[in-house]
């Protein structure tokens, strides 16, 4: 699945958010596809735990999580803005790192934006969906364990056999 995917995903780069957009909704759907396929309901029910611990309080903003959660559009709009803003302070945090502020107290920061997110972002759901969100998410997952996502370069591989 990955040699199918890593050309177009690689083709992302530097493209319009529009194009970033459709390519990813195209991805997506072949690998839930594929993934149907291969893995049974209750692998398949942990690896959306996976990745919804992978994206910490943006997976609230997912369509699956925001259906399960029965969220309204203006629960998961709030929470798109509380988003953005965690994302504009990071931007600027990480501009403090290029102009040779420590590496550690911008860290601290960036911590304290995150925390600052997600309770906000806790403020938004009602006591029924922050419970659910939680059993939604299932035992917790050490996130160092599951490595760097690599990909292939396509001008890179070579067409002849090993």
């Amino acid at each position: 699945m990955n040699d199918q995917l890593d050309r177009e995903l690689l083709a992302m780069r530097n493209q319009s958010p529009k194009f970033v957009s459709e390519t990813m909704t195209r991805a997506r759907s072949v690998a839930e596809s594929k993934l149907n396929e291969v893995l049974t309901p209750s692998q398949l029910k942990r690896l959306n735990q996976i990745e919804w611990w992978t994206l910490g309080t943006r997976a609230l903003v997912s369509n699956r999580l925001a259906k399960a959660l029965e969220m309204s559009e203006s629960q998961v709009s709030d929470i798109r803005k509380v988003l953005a803003e965690t994302r504009g302070e990071i931007e600027e945090l990480s501009k403090k790192l290029q102009a040779g502020e420590s590496r550690e107290s911008v860290e601290k920061e960036v911590v304290k934006a995150r925390t600052e997110e997600q309770r906000k972002i806790v403020a938004v759901l009602s006591r029924r969906q922050q419970q659910q969100w939680v059993a939604l998410l299932g035992k917790r997952v050490d996130l160092s364990k599951l490595g760097r996502i690599k990909f292939k370069a396509p001008e890179l591989q070579s067409d002849a056999p090993d």
